[in-house]
């Protein structure tokens, strides 16, 4: 599912001139955002309110004119009406119903019957308009912002973790768990490129095992080195590194690539977390 970010929606929302002159519903415009009730309330209420009234005030004039034709200037009335509830239900994009009544202005209806399908045609098209909830102890993990020395130097493993934290919203948690693997194995191609891992084949076909065992070579090469400071905090480096790289493999990666678990709520968070702060451990040193 492709996501956008909250600036497209911010840019949206500021422009609320331009939303009433457009008659631009912003979900519409921009789908698989998650939009707050505010949101809902501020662009779409009035439409369905107005539309139930204007039900309201129909069915009391057909009631009414049972036994007697509408007069001119109720047809008048009537038609204004039906034109109203038209441009209602083409603002919330209700193509059929908008089509019905289309029909029905052209051939104004001359029972309740006729206004008790158009209403059951927009009942049942607006059922079909779904939101998403999502408890607010939740909303904070969406399109979330990440710590910058993270996004700069690892761009997309950054793009991974967003993305973990908006599967994690919607209660996607094993799908939470998948994106944060994406995430550590691109800091684990990362870390075998600082090293000069060789391989005889290019480094994307490389399996997560024939990465980490040239990295763990690589470090013992390492230990051979001069004694010094820097080797010192480099081999400290790379080895937790190359720790936490396994542990994510056997823990995580190969159950959720293989399809062995699946995580909940708790599990997933725990995993996203520490996957977050382990690519922010790498950024101090690594970069994509």
């Amino acid at each position: 599912m492709q996501v956008l970010t909250y600036s497209s929606k911010e840019s949206f929302l500021t422009n609320s001139t331009e939303c009433s002159i457009n008659k631009h519903i912003p979900w519409f415009e921009y789908p698989y955002l998650l939009w707050g009730l505010k949101d809902m309330l501020k662009f779409a209420a009035k439409e369905y309110i107005a539309i139930g009234e204007l039900f309201e005030i129909l069915n009391k004039t057909l009631y009414l004119s049972v036994s007697d034709p509408l007069t001119d200037e109720e047809c008048k009335v009537f038609k204004n009406s039906l034109e109203v509830i038209k441009g209602h239900c083409d603002k919330i994009k209700l193509e059929v119903s908008s089509g019905l009544l289309e029909k029905l202005i052209n051939n104004l209806p001359q029972s309740n019957r006729e206004l008790e399908i158009l209403k059951d045609t927009i009942d049942f098209e607006i059922d079909k308009h779904l939101f998403f909830f999502v408890p607010s102890n939740r909303t904070k993990y969406y399109d979330r912002e990440l710590d910058e020395q993270l996004v700069d130097s690892f761009p997309k493993a950054s793009k991974e973790l967003v993305r973990a934290g908006n599967c994690f919203t919607v209660g996607e948690y094993t799908a939470c768990v998948f994106h944060s693997m994406r995430a550590i194995e691109i800091g684990l191609k990362v870390l075998a490129l600082y090293l000069n891992v060789s391989l005889p084949f290019p480094l994307d076909l490389a399996t997560w095992m024939d990465l980490i065992n040239k990295i763990e070579k690589e470090i013992k090469l390492k230990e051979q080195l001069p004694k010094s400071v820097s080797k010192d905090a480099e081999l400290k480096f790379c080895s937790e590194a190359a720790l936490n790289f396994r542990y994510f493999k056997n823990a995580f990666r190969n159950h959720v690539a293989h399809a062995i678990d699946t995580y909940d709520e708790m599990e997933s968070k725990k995993i996203m977390e520490h996957t977050e702060d382990f690519i922010k451990v790498l950024s101090t040193r690594l970069n994509e």
